[in-house]
C-alpha cells in the first residue's frame, strides 16, 4: 500500500492538474464563444484542448495501469488469503459443517471490505487537499500601520511596474498623477492594465517596482481599515 501510495501520488497530481486545466479551457470557450468565432480562432482552441485531453488521457492510462499492476491484485490477493484462512481454520477445528448462509455472508461482507481500502488508498481526495490547503496555507497580504484617514483623493504613481508571473510584466514604469476631485479614464484593449490598475490601487497586490502615493503616503505604510473606508465628507479623485 506504501509504495502504490508514492507511485500513484504524482500521477493523480497530473490527472487533477490536466482536468482543471480542460474545466478553465471549457468555461474559458463557452463564456468568449462570441469573441472566439469573431476573430477566427475556433482551430487553435480546438488544438489547446485536444493537447490537454490528450494529456489527461496518458495520465489517466498511467493512473489505470498502475491500479492494475498493484492496488487489485493486492486486493483480491488479501480477499483469497482470508477466505483460504477461513477454510483452513474451519477444516482444522474439525468443526461441523457450515452451512451456505453463513458462508454467503462472509463472502459478502469480504467483498465490502475491499471498497473501503480503496477509498484508503486513492490519492484523489489528497491531491485535491493539497491544492486548497496550498491556498489556505499561503502568505497572508502585510498591509501599513498608518491608521490616519485619507484627508484627499490625490494619486501618484512613480515608475511602476507589475508582473503577475516574475518573467513577464504587464505594467512597465507608469507615471500617472491625479489630483483630487479630478475624474481620469483610462482606455484600451482588453488585457492593457486598466482593471490591474485599479486593483493595485486597492491594495490586492503587491508590485515589484516603483510607488503607489495616496494623499502623499505610501500605498504600503497605509492599514487595511484605511483603504477600505473612506470618508463621505472628503472629496475623492474618480478613475475610470
Amino acid at each position: 500500500m506504501v509504495i502504490y501510495q508514492r507511485l500513484s501520488t504524482p500521477i493523480v497530481r497530473r490527472v487533477c492538474t490536466y482536468l482543471a486545466d480542460i474545466n478553465d479551457g471549457f468555461n474559458e470557450i463557452i463564456n468568449g464563444m462570441t469573441i472566439i468565432q469573431q476573430l477566427r480562432q475556433r482551430a487553435r482552441f480546438g488544438e489547446k484542448m485536444l493537447a490537454v485531453n490528450r494529456q489527461h488521457y496518458i495520465a489517466r492510462m498511467q493512473a489505470l495501469k498502475l491500479d492494475s499492476i498493484l492496488l487489485r491484485p493486492l486486493l483480491n490477493l488479501f480477499s483469497a488469503l482470508t477466505l483460504c484462512g477461513l477454510i483452513l481454520l474451519f477444516g482444522f477445528k474439525g468443526i461441523d459443517v457450515i452451512g451456505v448462509g453463513v458462508l454467503y455472508a462472509f463472502i459478502n461482507y469480504l467483498g465490502r471490505l475491499n471498497e473501503p481500502l480503496i477509498k484508503l488508498t486513492s490519492q484523489q481526495a489528497v491531491v485535491s487537499g493539497e491544492r486548497i490547503f496550498e491556498l489556505i496555507d499561503s502568505p497572508r497580504q502585510c498591509y501599513g500601520c498608518d491608521q490616519l484617514p485619507l484627508l484627499s483623493g490625490r494619486v501618484d504613481m512613480k515608475k511602476l511596474s507589475f508582473a503577475y508571473r516574475d518573467d513577464k510584466y504587464v505594467l512597465y514604469d507608469i507615471d500617472l498623477q491625479i489630483e483630487d476631485n479630478e475624474f481620469v479614464a483610462l482606455v484600451g484593449h482588453t488585457g492593457r492594465g486598466k482593471s490591474t490598475i485599479t486593483n493595485l490601487l486597492m491594495g490586492y497586490y503587491p508590485w515589484q517596482k516603483g510607488q503607489i502615493l495616496l494623499d502623499g503616503r505610501p500605498l504600503s505604510s497605509l492599514s487595511h481599515q484605511v483603504l477600505r473606508n473612506l470618508l463621505p465628507s472628503c472629496s475623492k479623485s474618480r478613475l475610470f
